[in-house]
């Protein structure tokens, strides 16, 4: 590629330029001439190696990256890149005093990978993504052993670190603020020994789709996080030690009574998917503290009829999105849902329920100005194609896929309202066609 000498000449007086170009444009100037390459090591921010390719050189590549000069790189990217020992260890000997974000997800990395990692100089780092690789104990004393003083966000998610916790509570990670542990095998006795973790500004936490028993549940009362602001609890099997003969519903009860006694003024966003919940939990759960909560997930619990009047009732004033997907809500449920004071609400998630015509009757009524969005999708609302309310005013049913614009009339009750699913409500719920 051959680039005209006014185009360099305008890069060369306005670097600041370059700082707007992605990765592959940055490569290709990289690549066109002398002056451009020193100009784009000398000014570029970020960069992405590309995934693995066929009869790549991947070690000859890292060695020109890390003899690039990069001074001004803040953001590598490395993810599918195919790393392996050798490429970390020259990866790890490289000058990279001002990087605050490394990718290195999905390359399989364990031990001996992470243990050359652990031997860099990282010492602006504030963003680590290690997502997806196979981090086990051994894989973890190496991280544990890098010094990362700066690091505020480290993505763990998919590896099998749930039976070293231990070792992650003794990370000095002072200003670690985003923490992800989604499908790590964290089990109770990982839950218990989490708390112990010193990280003061931690804002999220994600704990989905492990298997954390009911009873670890209330050791998040005994954690130091004040900032907590978002917890992702999706899928946690909060019965797996409950024995045979066991009161179920009574250590659920426990359970949710718990976490309502965890006192994070701060949390906005709580993911509660798949977690047992029923109607004495919700009772308890709704008693929880947290003012400012605006984002709530409880798809896939068993909210029906009274489940939803202690939600109805709860502080949580501040609700804008609110999930209730595949949780039996039927006509009692709606009719609590409507006398909600969430003047702030502006999507509303009820698919796959059991609400029909009847149900939107009453639902119409809720008073949420602000609502932008309505999903009524998989429930029998009728057999179609019209539906006729009991106010005389018509929505059109269809067997498929139905997303339409809200009709005027419906604007009375929801002046902001743009997107109304009703997406295989002609024939009632057809859960093989159901997207999760």
């Amino acid at each position: 590629m051959r680039l005209s000498r006014s185009l360099v000449s305008t890069l060369q007086e306005v670097p600041q330029t370059l700082l707007a170009l992605p990765p592959r444009d940055l490569r290709t100037l990289q690549a066109s001439c002398t002056q451009l390459r020193f100009l784009v090591h000398a000014f570029a921010t970020r960069l992405e190696m590309k995934e693995d390719l066929e009869g790549r050189d991947l070690l000859a590549d890292v060695k020109l990256l890390v003899k690039g000069g990069w001074s001004h790189l803040q953001t590598l990217r490395l993810a599918k890149a195919g790393l392996d020992e050798q490429s970390l260890a020259v990866l790890s000997r490289g000058d990279w005093a001002l990087l605050q974000c490394l990718d290195l997800s999905c390359n399989n990395l364990d031990e001996a990978e992470l243990r050359q990692f652990g031997q860099g100089r990282w010492s602006a780092l504030t963003n680590l993504d290690l997502s997806q690789n196979r981090i086990s104990s051994h894989a973890m004393a190496c991280i544990v052993s890098c010094d990362l003083p700066t690091l505020e966000a480290i993505n763990l998610f998919c590896n099998s670190i749930g039976a070293c916790i231990p070792m992650l509570t003794h990370c000095w990670w002072p200003q670690l603020e985003s923490l992800n542990l989604s499908r790590n095998q964290v089990d109770g006795a990982g839950m218990q020994q989490l708390v112990d973790g010193y990280w003061p500004l931690l804002t999220s936490l994600d704990l989905s789709r492990n298997s954390i028993p009911t009873s670890a549940v209330g050791a998040l009362k005994g954690a130091n996080w004040p900032l907590l602001e978002n917890l992702d609890l999706q899928g946690c099997c909060w019965d797996a030690d409950c024995m045979p003969g066991d009161d179920e519903s009574q250590a659920r009860l426990q359970a949710f009574e718990d976490l309502s006694q965890c006192g994070w003024r701060k949390l906005r966003f709580l993911n509660l998917a798949r977690c047992n919940l029923n109607r004495v939990c919700m009772q308890r759960l709704c008693q929880g503290p947290w003012p400012n909560l605006c984002h709530l997930d409880l798809t896939a619990n068993c909210l029906a009829e009274d489940s939803l009047e202690h939600l109805v009732d709860s502080q949580w004033l501040q609700l804008q999105h609110l999930k209730l997907t595949i949780c039996q809500v039927d006509t009692v449920g709606v009719s609590h849902l409507v006398r909600a004071q969430w003047p702030f609400l502006t999507s509303l998630g009820l698919s796959g329920n059991a609400i029909q015509a009847q149900a939107l009757d009453t639902l119409i009524q809720g008073k949420w100005p602000l609502l932008t969005e309505i999903d009524l999708s998989h429930n029998d609302l009728g057999s179609g194609p019209v539906l006729t309310l009991a106010n005389g005013q018509h929505l059109p049913l269809q067997q498929g896929r139905s997303v339409i614009i809200p009709p005027a009339w419906l604007l009375t009750s929801w002046p902001r309202l743009n997107l109304m699913n009703l997406s295989y409500c002609a024939h009632g719920i057809d859960l093989f066609e159901f997207e999760f």
